[in-house]
């Protein structure tokens, strides 16, 4: 007989091996920027910025701020298929600027 507590310690495990799901991941922390929803595609690491201190100068109504993280390694096939230009850097995400068509 198996007891309940190895049930339980079972059901945990098995909870913690489920599938990932498909929603889009929260959005990411940083005190210097206002992140708004992905860029291009849904679960994008590139998102969209909104204005704060640091973003304000960049603002522009033919353009979209959008910024990725530091470590992704898709940041320069971001910049060219977007005609995007770096605006300003924080330590963890490179803000682009990305004109709008």
């Amino acid at each position: 007989m198996i007891r309940p507590a190895v049930l339980l310690t079972l059901a945990a495990l098995a909870a913690g091996c489920a599938a990932p799901t498909t929603s889009a991941p929260p959005p990411p922390e940083d005190a210097e920027l206002r992140f708004g929803g992905s860029y291009r595609f849904a679960n994008d690491p590139c998102r969209r910025v909104g204005e704060t201190a640091v973003t304000a100068p960049f603002l522009d109504d033919r353009a979209d701020l959008v910024a990725c993280p530091v470590e992704y390694e898709g940041r320069g096939r971001f910049a060219i298929d977007n005609t995007a230009t770096e605006a300003v850097r924080t330590e963890n995400w490179v803000v682009y600027s990305v004109p709008i068509p």
